[in-house]
């Protein structure tokens, strides 16, 4: 077992030779450090692979930074703790928060909108299973958390095909996201915010080292509020051409920014994922507990300009090709196939069908879940 020195570190390839330990310690006893009483592999909260102590055995003031952002995986079975009538309950909440807030900058007709939208509902039931819901009115509104949900469904359904085939007849290419940030501003508006970031990001595009490294891809703006301050910023799935060092691009950023240099750019192993992650920003309702009625008025200006789009040689392509012979789901409510009557396709029990206001609707979910599962 060979083991190489660089720079008073020691690596050695995965190896079963057994005489690798103790050729390493003999090198520790040349060497400052004091060889350990036991081979190293054995000792409780070591590291064989890479000849660090365990991050779970080191005092905290002395642990070096970990990012511990969980994986999207991971924060899509967070959110999926929350049950339907969980979900159905803060949603109906959120948009109780709107229309008071509508009502107080004077936006009457819009709150009047808002409060008829998805107020009743058509639901489809065998008593255990809840095979379709569908409300009778859409307000479209972009803050309403009702029509969220059908939003994202509907870019999913109509860029999940484009961005497969892009990836299959297209050249070799890595998709990637990339997160954008810019560093806020006092007394900027929402508006002024926006504008500044998408400005930053077209001068991005332009530039060579862009052009070299990405085909292209789809973009979505959000903004967070926190002490009062907008935080916005671009989440981009982007098509890589070539691997390269990320902080050629965060300089790159910081050049045309002038002050921000904050961005992240993790690999997408699954295309359909990577797109819900994505979309999500811009189909997720916001915070409205944050919300004053500046901030609403401030929102409110924003209507009309777009907060997702595609770019580059992606976006030529979705105008271009024929995705017509291309199967997908539709981007509506799904299972609504089925009428009163039919046999339910869980367990076979006779459908019926009940109109119930948002309210009734949250208490028959929570009957339903409560229906103990085989």
């Amino acid at each position: 077992m060979k083991l190489k020195k660089k720079k008073g570190f020691f690596r050695a390839a995965h190896s079963e030779n057994p005489s690798f330990i103790s050729n390493m310690c003999q090198n520790l006893r040349n060497s400052h450090s004091t060889p350990p009483a036991e081979p190293l592999h054995l000792i409780n909260g070591f590291n064989s692979v890479n000849f660090r102590p365990a991050l779970s055995k080191l005092e905290p003031s002395h642990q070096p930074y970990v990012h511990n952002r969980g994986t999207t995986a991971q924060r899509i079975k967070k959110r999926q703790c929350l049950s339907a009538s969980q979900r159905l309950e803060k949603k109906q909440k959120t948009k109780e928060t709107l229309i008071l807030l509508l009502e107080k900058i004077g936006e009457k007709d819009l709150a009047e909108r808002l409060r008829v939208c998805s107020s009743k509902w058509s639901t489809i039931s065998c008593g255990t299973h809840v095979i379709s819901r569908r409300p009778h009115h859409r307000c479209e509104f972009r803050l309403c958390s009702f029509c969220a949900s059908r939003r994202s469904r509907k870019i999913q359904t109509k860029y999940l095909p484009l961005l497969n085939e892009f990836l299959r007849i297209g050249k070799r290419s890595t998709p990637v996201h990339l997160v954008l940030t810019q560093a806020h501003r006092r007394g900027e508006t929402l508006n002024e915010s926006k504008a500044r970031l998408m400005s930053s990001f077209g001068k991005l595009k332009r530039r060579e080292f862009w052009q070299n490294h990405f085909y292209g891809g789809i973009y979505a703006f959000e903004a967070t509020i926190s002490d009062g301050l907008y935080h916005s910023h671009l989440h981009v799935l982007a098509f890589r051409r070539r691997f390269f060092d990320v902080s050629i691009l965060r300089a790159e950023w910081r050049k045309i920014t002038g002050d921000s240099h904050v961005l992240r750019l993790d690999k997408i192993s699954d295309i359909e994922s990577g797109l819900r992650e994505v979309v999500k920003y811009i189909s997720k309702p916001l915070d409205i507990e944050k919300f004053s009625p500046k901030h609403l008025r401030e929102m409110l200006e924003l209507r009309g300009q777009r907060m997702f789009g595609a770019f580059g040689l992606f976006s030529k392509f979705c105008r271009t090709f024929d995705a017509s012979d291309i199967e997908g789901k539709s981007g509506d409510e799904e299972n609504y196939g089925f009428c009163e009557g039919d046999a339910c396709p869980i367990c076979s029990k006779p459908l019926f069908e009940m109109i119930l206001t948002v309210k009734g609707l949250i208490e028959f979910t929570r009957k339903v879940e409560a229906v103990p599962r085989r």
